[in-house]
């Protein structure tokens, strides 16, 4: 027997079932805006990588062009002398070491991209890697005039529990970085110490600021606030997005933030417990000692 209901139950029950019916509504509503967002992200990741491979394409071609033809006219001169030749083979260098350090960062992409990049802890001198990321990019820094403030607040002989290479690819990108969009004879600033939260590292250039809503999207490797293929300033575009993914790596975290007169990355990284047994660094080299990367001719 149907048990009949009455006005109060039966209102009861058709608010439930329109309830129920909002709620569906809603979850399809979510639903959709959930898919847009994937469908734009796809949209993005798709035009990134044209634009991507593009550049990229040129990053290394164009090096590898420059160091063949140089060596061919070294090759093939009778007549040069050696301050010339010593010129011709800086240059070589120097293209060299560009490529190595675009192909590093490509590799690493590669590695984060697969899931195959863990931490390779080992006892490190925190401040001889950032002198080698300052020595690497020395070069570039003169060609522009600037001057390079440090502020490394270490004692003699400290050492810190971290993956050294990871942390070593990270300031080198952020120097490499704070060169490149400084103003010509201006000043980049760099600072790092130990404090509470472990390894502090920040460095300061004099340029451009990019706008607050923008800065988030300079770590997302779908999202370039450049996206010239024939832009001003070299590079694959993807330096600031492995900071951020090798940062989280290192359980730590990278921040954009304005500076006096331009823009501040700041880096902090905690100490790891302890090192990865059997770990080797040597099988992580390409083309350079990085004990000798300071862009000068051996």
């Amino acid at each position: 027997m149907v048990k009949k209901l009455n006005d109060e139950e039966l209102l009861e029950a058709l608010q439930e079932r329109l309830g129920e019916f909002q709620n569906a509504v809603k979850d399809k509503h979510d639903l959709r805006e959930q898919l847009t967002e994937v469908n734009k992200k796809l949209d993005d990741a798709e035009a990134f990588k044209s634009h991507f491979i593009a550049r990229i394409s040129n990053e290394i071609i164009n090096p590898f062009t420059s160091i063949t033809t140089i060596a061919d006219n070294i090759l093939k001169s009778e007549s040069l002398d050696w301050e010339e030749v010593h010129r011709m083979v800086e240059h070589i260098y120097n293209e060299a070491f560009f490529l190595d350090f675009q192909l590093r960062n490509l590799f690493t992409a590669a590695k984060i991209e697969s899931g195959e990049i863990e931490r390779e802890v080992v006892t490190t001198h925190p401040s001889e890697l950032i002198q080698a990321s300052i020595d690497s990019f020395v070069k570039q820094a003169e060609k522009k005039g600037l001057k390079i403030n440090k502020d490394i607040q270490f004692r003699e002989g400290e050492t810190f529990k971290t993956d050294s290479e990871k942390l070593k690819l990270i300031m080198k990108n952020l120097v490499s970085n704070a060169v490149k969009y400084s103003e010509k004879e201006s000043v980049v600033s760099l600072q790092a110490r130990f404090d509470e939260n472990g390894f502090y590292f920040t460095i300061e250039n004099e340029g451009e600021i990019i706008p607050e809503e923008k800065r988030e999207g300079i770590f997302d490797r779908f999202r370039q606030l450049d996206t010239r293929i024939h832009s001003l300033n070299p590079g694959s575009g993807i330096g600031l997005s492995i900071c951020k993914e090798l940062a989280d790596i290192l359980y730590g975290s990278i921040s954009a933030s304005e500076g006096a007169k331009g823009m501040r990355f700041s880096v902090v990284i905690p100490e790891a417990e302890q090192p990865s047994e059997g770990f080797d660094q040597s099988g992580d080299e390409l083309f350079f000692d990085d004990e000798n990367t300071t862009g000068e001719i051996l």
